[in-house]
Order: C-alpha cells, then structure tokens, then sequence
C-alpha cells in the first residue's frame, strides 16, 4: 500500500457493490459506462472518455453479463497483436484505466 498511496487518494474505490448501486451510480452523478466486449465494439484508444467514465470488465470465459451490457454507453475493445486471442482481466483493467487517463490528459491540452 505504500507505494501506491498517492494512487488510493485520488481514485474512488467501491466495495459490495451491487448492479442496483452501480445503477443508482450511473444515473446521480452522469457516469458514462464503457464495457469491454470483443463484438461490435470500438478500439479503446478512439475515444475521448469526456466527463465520469466507469468500466465493466467481464472475465475471459464469459465476459460481461447481459445485465451490465444493457447498461453499457460504448462497448469498446483492446487491439490484440500477433497469437494472443485475450488478457486477463488485470491486464485489460490496467491497460483501459492508463488509455482513460491518456486521452482525458491529451484532450484536455
């Protein structure tokens, strides 16, 4: 945890977190919900990620859930290169928070 103070005080961490809360989220405060889908989705590094922005990510057996999906405002997708087919979902995580972050800042110049 000491190295990643900083980190801890800026983003909000939610724990117990139901589909109904994240609903109540989305709606009280604007949040754009993004989730990651490998159809009908946009490359992730395309968009602006203007105002809140929230991401689902689903594992690799079975993605993210039909319920979630319905709630999603952009579906978006990680290009692969070479033979990988997938990430795991900390990777995936890692790298849409850090490409979330690089377009909000290159936007905002």
């Amino acid at each position: 945890m000491r190295s990643t103070m900083s980190g801890l005080c800026k983003l909000p961490i939610y724990t117990n977190v139901t589909q109904d809360s994240v609903v109540k989220l989305i709606e009280e405060q604007g949040i754009k919900l993004y989730g990651t889908v490998l159809e009908d989705s946009v490359n992730y590094g395309e968009l602006s990620y203007e105002g809140a922005t929230m991401i689902a990510l689903g594992n690799e057996a079975n993605g993210i859930s039909e319920d979630i999906l319905q709630l999603v405002t952009q579906r978006i997708s990680i290009p692969m290169y070479g033979p990988m087919e997938s990430l795991n979902v900390a990777i995936a995580g890692a790298l849409c928070m850090y490409k979330v972050q690089e377009r909000k800042l290159c936007l905002s110049k």
